[in-house]
């Protein structure tokens, strides 16, 4: 048991009473009913903001008071799961006694899995739903399904997973939190989708999911049109599945527009896919729906303009989506915009403007995860190593080219660079403060995109190397090897 000492830290006498509760609602409730006999300063503050109520197995609980009267709603119920009384109330609301009590356990269940207070308590939950299940509670069935399909809380198991949703299926449903029927279909259909490919389990998928669509579930529609686009030859049904998903997008989801777009795309139906990129915007942004970088809509659809900026309209309309996306400061917009201006297209030229935007696009900090931030680090720093646009500037170029090897399969040109510096004498070495001359680390680096990344550039690079420079070993063989991949390669 914590002393009174040790809890200094809450009761300073200077510390605001809003820090205090906020540290008090992330306890565990062991520590709140601790801190009442150790800490009279506290006992009050705890009271005014908790109730003290008994649990089904007799513990004690601090419930919040919003809370309160509906958790011993429940509690009551279920200590007097056998009373007279508690028969009376069930028959009062047309239902079975068992049901009625499963039904109280599921809906303590809920109150433990969004959290008494600020933190679920999964494991309380889980016991609650259990109780539920035991008593044949469809909708416990539903929510450990979705538990056991979802495999966060509890380890995976679709198998379980499948055979509580049957389950749930097979009966009638409660009114409660879980969308009943619709959620139910929509993730057996989506087990069925995951799991299954014989042509009996892809008709009882496509039924789940339909029933679950016709109940207004997004996520079904969204599901039953890539299932149709998807699907083997037989059960593919591309009209069908543009109907779907274009419904799903009308009705709100999030990504169908997305996809739509993208499907088009791929399709060369490049009106259509502009179409569905504009109609996506609103959902989706300048982000990516539940990523952390920005790709998505608005640099796909410029990536889109920019490709096929012959189509009348298209340049104009890229120069509006980029000059609003550098309004929030997202880098390649900047990288793009400024590369606009320097070639005067869509735009009146401005090489000053351009190489401005450039240069802001390069000195943001970028995360290592973030591809397009690396991709414009990668651009900029082969600007400054060329002199192109914005002047040659070694030390820069060696700065933004300086990357993790982990990259390298992505980004082969910024370690190509990265050589062709080193061994001309070009790469600043930031430890020792000057530029340096590695021919060794030059020639490991470009050996090891060339033979084993099979990167042409660096083949036909370090073919010139192996040729020409009486201080690394002529080798006529590696040389001659590399000639042939490059060919390989369609260069001449």
């Amino acid at each position: 048991m914590r002393t009174e000492n040790d809890l200094s830290f809450l009761i300073f006498p200077g510390l605001p009473i809003e820090i205090i509760l906020t540290v008090v609602d992330f306890l565990p409730n062991s520590d709140l009913l601790n801190l009442r006999l150790v800490c009279h300063n506290l006992d009050a503050l705890i009271l005014s903001e908790y109730e003290i109520c008994q649990t089904v197995t007799g513990r004690k609980e601090c419930v919040p008071h919003k809370k309160a009267a509906y958790f011993k709603k429940c509690t009551k119920k279920l200590q007097d799961e056998f009373s007279k009384e508690i028969k009376i109330a069930a028959e009062a609301e047309g239902e079975r006694l068992h049901a009625y009590v499963a039904r109280h356990y599921f809906m303590l269940g809920n109150l433990y899995w969004e959290g008494l207070r600020r933190a679920p308590n999964h494991d309380q939950a889980l016991y609650y739903y259990g109780e539920a299940y035991r008593r044949l509670d469809k909708a416990a069935y539903l929510r450990l399904g979705i538990i056991y399909d979802e495999g966060v809380i509890l380890t995976k198991d679709n198998e379980r997973a499948s055979h509580l949703y049957s389950k749930y299926l097979g009966g009638r449903w409660y009114t409660n939190e879980c969308n009943n029927a619709a959620d139910a279909y929509y993730y057996l259909g989506r087990h069925f989708v995951n799991s299954y490919q014989a042509s009996e389990e892809e008709k009882k998928k496509v039924t789940l999911l339909s029933k679950a669509a016709s109940q207004g579930h997004l996520q079904a529609l969204f599901e039953l049109g890539k299932f149709y686009y998807r699907a083997e030859e037989g059960s593919k049904d591309f009209p069908r599945a543009i109907e779907c998903v274009r419904k799903a997008g009308d009705l709100g989801h999030k990504k169908a527009y997305y996809w739509l777009a993208k499907t088009f795309e791929a399709r060369k139906d490049i009106y259509q896919a502009v179409e569905f990129y504009k109609k996506a915007i609103p959902f989706m942004g300048f982000y990516e729906t539940g990523q952390l970088h920005p790709t998505g809509v608005v640099y796909d659809l410029c990536k889109v303009y920019l490709k096929h900026q012959n189509i009348p309209g298209y340049l104009k309309d890229t120069v509006d989506l980029l000059k609003q996306a550098s309004d929030q400061n997202i880098s390649w917009a900047e990288y793009q915009l400024g590369r606009l201006y320097l070639k005067g297209q869509g735009v009146e030229k401005d090489t000053v403007k351009g190489a401005a935007l450039l240069k802001k696009a390069a000195d943001k900090p970028y995360c290592l995860h973030h591809d397009h931030d690396i991709n414009v680090r990668m651009r900029v720093g082969i600007d400054y190593y060329k002199g192109k646009h914005i002047g040659k500037n070694d030390q820069q170029a060696s700065q933004l080219l300086k990357f993790d090897f982990s990259f390298a399969s992505r980004y082969f040109r910024a370690f190509l660079y990265r050589a062709k510096m080193m061994y001309e004498g070009r790469w600043y070495d930031e430890e020792k403060a000057c530029f340096i001359q590695d021919t060794r680390q030059a020639v490991s680096l470009l050996e090891r995109l060339a033979i084993k990344e099979n990167y042409a550039e660096a083949q036909f690079f370090l073919v010139q190397i192996y040729l020409s420079d009486i201080n690394v070993i002529l080798d006529n063989d590696k040389a001659l090897d590399l000639l042939r991949r490059v060919a390989d390669e369609g260069r001449s």
